[in-house]
This record gives C-alpha cells, structure tokens and sequence, in this order.
C-alpha cells in the first residue's frame, strides 16, 4: 500500500494553464441540507465560468480533510478530471458510495496519511474501498499529525500538487 513516490516531471514542463482545484476544510459538513448539489451548482454554475478556461479540458483537485470529500464528489462525477489528491482526508468512500456517475477509471489517485493522524484511517479504508473496484489508489504516510502545516512541513503537500501538475499537463 504504501511506497515511495518518483520524482515529477512537473518542475521541468512549461504550463501555459493549468485547471487545479485546492479544496480546504470546508466551513459547512455533508449533512447540510442539499450539500452535494451546492457543491455541483457552485462549482459548475458560479466557480468554472468566472475563470480564464470556462470549460477545461483537463482538470486535478486537491482535497485537505473534510476538503477531499468535495474534490473527491467532482473527480468522480465529472469527465476531464485526470487526477485526484488529497491529505488528512475525511470522507472519500462516502464519495465514492454517493457517486451517481461513478467515473472512477481512467483517473490517478495520490493520499497522503501521516501516522500520528487521527482521520489517516478514512484514507485507508478508502484504498481499500477502491482495491475492491480495481482502482488503484497510491497511499503515502509520513510523519506528522492531522494539521495542514504537518504535510507542508514533511513535503507530502508540495508534492501533491507537483504530481497533479503533471497529470494534467502530460
């Protein structure tokens, strides 16, 4: 489960663009009213068509704790989303199981977990969750707890979004 990440390519492409989306612990919970769709309607209604590329062709997010269950809900459920990364992550088999689209294939998978994080569990149960539908998920623990800081601190964060931008720029 568990292995070391190669070095990306990223730092040496030129990216003229880049469709990335960085999904912090949200301020509301899944179990507020209708949230899966105002997840939807903001994204697709009210975020994408105030940004330069309107409709990307090519997309990677990025979802920290309760972050990932939101960047999780779109890479399963919208097309051109190539990869999906995440730390300290809360709530990614529940988007898997509440996907209506199911659009698990054809996508790169990256979670970190560190080992004195208390939430690091929901990440293995969601490789596991994911193993049972052929889906591959690359697991990386390190040191540190649950907080933002520990996986910019132990370089799990950069490398997160190094290995999203070459995936979508490959």
């Amino acid at each position: 489960m568990t292995r070391p990440l190669s070095a990306c390519s990223a730092s040496s492409a030129v990216l003229h663009s880049v469709d990335l989306l960085v999904v912090p612990c949200p301020l509301i919970g899944r179990t507020y009213p209708d949230f899966r769709s105002r997840i939807f309607r903001f994204f697709l209604e009210e975020l994408l068509p105030r940004t330069p590329n309107p409709e990307p062709e090519r997309m990677a997010f990025f979802g920290n704790s309760a972050g990932a269950h939101i960047a999780a809900t779109l890479a399963f459920e919208l097309d051109g989303v190539r990869a999906l990364a995440t730390t300290a992550a809360v709530g990614l088999v529940e988007a898997a199981d509440e996907s209506e689209r199911r659009l698990f294939e054809g996508k790169r998978y990256l979670a970190f977990a560190n080992e004195n994080d208390p939430c690091s569990e929901h990440t293995h149960k969601f490789w596991e969750a994911m193993i049972l539908r052929d889906i591959a998920v690359d697991v990386i623990e390190r040191e540190g707890g649950h907080s933002f800081e520990d996986y910019v601190t132990n370089g799990s964060a950069r490398e997160a979004f190094a290995w999203l931008l070459d995936s979508v720029s490959t």
